[in-house]
């Protein structure tokens, strides 16, 4: 039993225990706690730790047990009940009644959810709640229904043979076979009815214009910009490139020439004096100086005639005379098509 002393001896002692007048060691006793343990400590001591201090000399056998908390019904959800203290009931997450409270005050735990028919697409049915079945990705049909009644699941789609590009086969479904990229033939098909696949294409000759050739197929010639010349042909079937056009000499008007083709020297500005002309007959080159005097005037206009008509005649009244003088176009041909360059010419157009 927890000794009591009046408050004016434990008044005394502490005072005496206390302040700058301590002179010797203060006595020691049972400095009991709530929590149902003790030490030895002074009462100073004791106070300042928010303990019980029992006195002078007394020992912790002295102390009371604290007293036990008061226990009362603790109610489950799934209806069941046990005699706890509150802070039991909650942690074991009950709901507490109160103190002294008996478990046959417990409230009657809920009736469970009614269960039924849950139908699923394989064909399958379980009994479960609403919430069950949802979860579980079937359909229910309602509270005390039964899976008689659920109704039977479509058949699975007819399959036949589905024939790939590469020759192969499956037999499969028709959106399977659409999804896998081959052709249906239709329900119930085999695939030997499946036709072979075409033979890869042959290759051959794929001339190209620099005159040389490789052994293609013909969309890797077309791809390549040859000429395909069909299955099975050789490269020695390709036709020789055409030659390359003739070069002559092309005049310019500041008295440079180049050795040029026709098609080359118009491009570039110059007069083509024609095939295998050489750059020194530039000094002979007046346009539209015919009759050869040193000039292109309304004298020439008759001799550039005879040019046209009379080639042969042309040369032999007008020996040395260069003829290029009468291509006036610069095409590199004295003909119908230098009349009205001439003509121009003449009138200074």
């Amino acid at each position: 039993m927890v000794i009591r002393r009046s408050a004016w001896a434990i008044g005394t002692l502490l005072f005496l225990c206390t302040g700058a007048a301590l002179a010797r060691e203060c006595p020691q006793g049972a400095c009991c706690f709530a929590d149902g343990t003790c030490q030895i400590l002074t009462g100073h001591d004791c106070m300042m730790a928010g303990g019980q201090f029992l006195g002078p000399n007394t020992t912790c056998d002295q102390c009371q047990p604290p007293p036990p908390p008061p226990q009362g019904a603790c109610c489950f959800p799934d209806g069941t009940c046990e005699i706890l203290a509150c802070n039991e009931c909650m942690m074991a997450g009950g709901q507490f009644l109160g103190p002294n409270t008996t478990c046959d005050q417990c409230p009657p735990p809920p009736p469970p959810p009614p269960q039924g028919a849950c139908c699923f697409a394989d064909g399958t049915c379980q009994m479960l709640t609403c919430h069950e079945c949802m979860m579980a990705g079937g359909q229910f049909l309602g509270p005390d229904t039964t899976c008689d009644e659920c109704e039977a699941p479509p058949p699975p789609p007819h399959q036949g043979a589905c024939c790939f590009a590469d020759g192969t086969c499956q037999i499969l479904s028709c959106m399977d076979c659409m999804d896998a990229g081959g052709q249906f033939l239709g329900p119930d098909t085999t695939c030997d009815q499946c036709q072979a696949p075409p033979p890869p294409p042959q290759p051959g000759a794929c001339c190209f214009a620099d005159g040389t050739c490789q052994i293609l197929s013909c969309m890797d010639c077309m791809d390549a910009g040859g000429q395909f010349l069909g299955p099975d042909t050789t490269c020695d079937q390709c036709q020789a490139p055409p030659p390359p056009p003739p070069q002559g000499a092309c005049c310019f008007s500041d008295g440079t020439c180049q050795i040029l083709s026709c098609m080359d020297c118009m491009n570039a500005g110059g007069q083509f004096l024609g095939p295998d002309t050489t750059c020194d007959m530039c000094a002979n080159l007046l346009q539209g100086d015919v009759n050869c005097d040193g000039v292109a005037s309304f004298a020439d206009i008759n001799v550039f005639v005879q040019r046209l008509s009379d080639p042969a005649g042309w040369q032999r009244d007008n020996p040395g005379c260069y003829s290029g003088n009468a291509d006036v176009n610069g095409d590199g041909l004295v003909d119908f098509a230098d009349i009205n360059p001439f003509v121009n010419l003449l009138l200074g157009r």
